[in-house]
């Protein structure tokens, strides 16, 4: 972004092959993609007119970086499975591509559940709906993040403060004693915030 501004930029690598997060490397026998990633909500052109209008930030940059050029293939709607074992017998469960899908399969293998899970999904709409404040926070000075903590006010300007002074754990046990729905929403807990 800063060549396209006509800026000299210069790339230095630390690791033995260039390329950062993308490239394979082999360790062990296995090969390791570790590719672009935190790339969520991509679908659609965007240009940072259309972030103003609610698309993301991350979907502009993306546009801006490959100018366009980047395809993107949609998920399979069940793109991951949580396999839960009980004695002899594994029980799968699958982690949608959609938010709403995904709770949906929830309540389908935690039926009794439900509640808990409609509120662990409302925990993470707050918490996505207001990482933007967690950027300020760090953008801003020291000294005003600190008065803001100190005065309580980071609570009515962010709304997801008050459940980072919890861990994730805690949060979890205050929904749910079922061990088994607390493995499978903890699975990827912080990725939950947004739809893969």
């Amino acid at each position: 972004l800063l060549a396209k501004t006509g800026k000299k930029v210069l790339v230095l690598e630390q690791h033995d092959q260039a390329g950062g997060c993308c490239h394979t490397y082999v360790d062990k026998g296995f090969e390791f993609d570790v590719g672009i990633h935190y790339t969520g909500k991509q679908s659609g052109m965007q240009t940072w007119q259309n972030v103003l209008l609610g698309g993301t930030v991350n979907q502009a940059v993306i546009q801006q970086i490959t100018e366009g050029q980047l395809q993107w293939v949609e998920m399979d709607k069940s793109f991951d499975i949580v396999t839960i074992e009980y004695g002899n017998k594994l029980v799968e469960v699958p982690i949608k591509s959609s938010l709403s899908g995904h709770q949906r399969s929830l309540i389908e293998h935690f039926p009794m559940e439900e509640k808990a899970i409609k509120e662990f999904f409302r925990k993470c709409d707050v918490y996505s709906g207001s990482i933007e404040g967690l950027i300020i926070m760090k953008i801003l000075p020291l000294w005003l993040v600190r008065l803001l903590v100190r005065t309580g006010l980071v609570h009515r300007l962010f709304r997801c403060f008050h459940l980072m002074e919890r861990s994730t754990k805690d949060v979890l046990d205050s929904l749910t004693d079922n061990t088994d729905l607390k493995a499978v929403l903890s699975y990827n807990y912080g990725d939950f915030g947004t739809p893969p």
